[in-house]
């Protein structure tokens, strides 16, 4: 008689420090984030998809990582799942269109910085962005720098 209710107890008791445990992982990768050591804070955060506390808030903070990290691949594919939440801040869109332009879809990335220039007009980046909307075509008209040639 006694066992469906120490089976009950247990069964909470293993929940709670699941939870626990969770949110300790949660803290711990926040806390390599919040000490720049961006690396490790990603290898947290991928460890916590899929969890109860795989919320915006981190996956913004992993696409981040990677983007600090200069992984622009992974940056673009978690920026790519939250970018068009409404609570995605102007800096994460200028950040998505920089790994965008990065992994060589310029004018996805162009679209990107057109939002982030509507969300920040006054902002440095989005007036040299205006300014140089020709960016790619100038660089491809300046030809090679210099002719490769075997070593005499």
């Amino acid at each position: 008689m006694r066992l469906p209710y120490i089976a009950t107890f247990a069964g909470l008791l293993l929940a709670n420090i699941s939870s626990f445990g969770q949110s300790g992982a949660m803290s711990k990768a926040n806390g390599f984030y919040n000490k720049l050591d961006y690396f490790e804070a990603s290898q947290m955060y991928i460890n916590l998809l899929g969890s109860g506390e795989d919320d915006l808030k981190m996956k913004l903070r992993l696409a981040d990582c990677f983007y600090q990290i200069g992984d622009s691949e992974n940056a673009e594919k978690y920026y790519s799942k939250v970018i068009e939440e409404p609570e995605v801040k102007s800096d994460d869109i200028y950040q998505y269109s920089q790994s965008l332009k990065e992994n060589g879809k310029y004018e996805k990335s162009d679209t990107y910085m057109d939002k982030f220039t509507l969300m920040e007009g006054n902002d440095s980046r989005a007036d040299f962005f205006q300014l140089n909307k020709s960016y790619l075509e100038d660089i491809q008209s300046l030809g090679p720098f210099y002719e490769v040639s075997a070593a005499k």
